[in-house]
């Protein structure tokens, strides 16, 4: 059947792989994007002399799992491109699932939360639009 499908030209066989992609590929693709992961974006932070923003997105696996909050920090006058600099998995605040983001200095960058299953910097003392910053994460305790 291959062989018959070269034979006839190669606009035949672009397309066989048209409708497969069609009938096959493009329902897989559209079932992931409705049943992944859940991401939105929950906060902006710009730094003191608006130079650069911390932004924090909210990961919502599904029901058996934690959310996961993901920092990054960017230019304020740029979207792309964007550094992830922290991630804090099942972060808990005053009572509520969240993280506090606040700039003490231009030059700091603050993560603050009460607990968290995991937590992580992925980035410390990184350079975005030519300025260096600090980057800390404050929890109270680790879950086990």
């Amino acid at each position: 059947m291959f062989a018959n499908l070269l034979m006839k030209g190669s606009s035949t066989l672009w397309g066989c792989l048209g409708m497969f992609c069609l009938f096959c590929l493009l329902p897989v693709l559209l079932l992931y994007a409705a049943c992944g992961p859940e991401v939105r974006e929950v906060g902006r932070y710009p730094s003191p002399d608006g130079k650069l923003v911390a932004i924090v997105e909210e990961s919502n696996g599904d029901a058996t799992t934690s959310y996961g909050y993901f920092v990054y920090v960017q230019p304020k006058r740029i979207l792309f491109p964007r550094k992830q600099v922290a991630l804090v998995y099942g972060g808990v605040t005053e009572g509520e699932y969240g993280v506090k983001v606040s700039w003490p200095s231009s030059h700091e960058l603050v993560v603050r939360y009460d607990r968290a299953r995991f937590s992580d910097v992925r980035f410390q003392g990184t350079r975005i639009a030519g300025r260096r910053f600090r980057l800390r994460l404050v929890g109270k305790d680790e879950l086990p």
